[in-house]
C-alpha cells in the first residue's frame, strides 16, 4: 500500500512501470443488492457501464431505477458471453453474483483477457487464503466490511469523550489497520512537533487533513485541533488518538 501526493504517486508509478489507465468503461456481472447500491453511487457521465444479469426479474428491477444502464440478460460468468461483450475492451470488471466460485472464475477470465482492474465479491472468508496468491486484484468481502464497521462503532462507544476512531480499514488480512481520528482540543498530541512526540514504533502517521489541505507530515509538523489524522498501525489496538503515544508525552 502506497500513499503520497498526486504528482509524487504518478512519478512513482511511471518509474516502476505500474501506471494503470484511467477507468472509463466498466462491466458488472450480477445485479443484486451490492450492484444496485453501487450504480447509485457511480457518476454515469464519467463512466460507461454495462451490467450482465441472468435473472429477468432482477434485470427489470435494476432497469426501472437506472434506465440509462445497458443491461444484458445472460450468464456473466460464461466465458463465451464475456467474449461476446468484448471483455478485453473494458477498463474494469466487477463480479458481484451470489456464488463465490463463479465470481472468482469470471474475474480470472477477465484478468486473462487483459482487463486492467478486477473486483471480486467473495462471501466465504475461508476462501481468502486460497485466493491470496492468485490472479485476483481486489476482493470484496461483505462479512469483513460489516465486521470492520462493528469494530469501529464499538471503539467509538468505548471512548465517546475523546478523539475516537472516525474510520477504520483493515489491510493485509487484518494484520494492519488504517485509522482516522479527529484531533480534539484536549488531546495530548497537540502543541509539539511529531519529532518531539513519543510515538509508538509499531505505527506510522500517514497524513493530516487540515480543512481542504492534505499534509504528508515531517518531523517538524504539528497536529492541530480539528485535524483529521490518518494512522497505520500493526499489532496494537488504538481507540483514541492519544494511544499513538508511547508514554513520555
Amino acid at each position: 500500500h502506497v500513499t503520497g501526493e498526486t504528482d509524487t504517486l504518478q512519478a512513482f508509478y511511471a518509474r516502476t512501470n505500474t501506471m494503470v489507465p484511467a477507468i472509463r468503461h466498466v462491466l458488472i456481472t450480477g445485479g443484486g443488492g451490492i450492484a444496485y447500491w453501487l450504480l447509485g453511487l457511480i457518476n454515469r457521465k464519467r463512466f460507461t457501464i454495462r451490467l450482465i444479469e441472468r435473472d429477468r426479474a432482477m434485470a427489470d428491477l435494476v432497469y426501472q431505477h437506472y434506465p440509462w444502464l445497458d443491461i444484458i440478460r445472460a450468464d456473466g460468468t460464461d466465458q463465451q458471453v464475456l467474449e461476446e461483450c468484448n471483455i478485453q475492451n473494458y477498463d474494469a470488471f466487477i463480479s458481484l453474483t451470489g456464488i463465490d466460485e463463479e465470481n472468482v472464475l469470471a474475474s480470472m477470465a477477465a484478468a486473462r483477457s487483459g482487463v486492467p482492474k478486477t473486483i471480486t465479491k467473495v462471501n466465504r472468508t475461508r476462501l481468502l487464503d486460497l485466493l491470496a496468491e492468485g490472479e485476483l486484484q481486489n476482493i470484496l468481502t461483505p462479512q469483513q466490511i460489516v465486521a470492520d464497521e462493528v469494530v469501529r462503532d464499538i471503539r467509538a462507544l468505548d471512548n465517546s469523550q475523546g478523539s475516537q476512531v472516525e474510520a477504520l480499514y483493515r489491510l493485509a488480512e487484518g494484520q494492519v489497520e488504517a485509522l482516522e481520528f479527529i484531533a480534539r482540543p484536549q488531546s495530548r498530541v497537540l502543541g509539539q512537533t511529531l519529532l518531539e512526540l513519543d510515538l509508538r514504533p509499531s505505527l506510522r502517521l500517514v497524513c493530516l487533513v487540515r480543512g481542504r489541505e492534505i499534509i504528508f507530515p515531517t518531523g517538524k509538523d504539528q497536529i492541530q485541533a480539528g485535524d483529521r489524522v490518518i494512522v497505520v498501525a500493526s499489532g496494537i489496538r488504538l481507540q483514541d488518538l492519544d494511544d499513538i503515544l508511547g508514554g513520555r508525552a
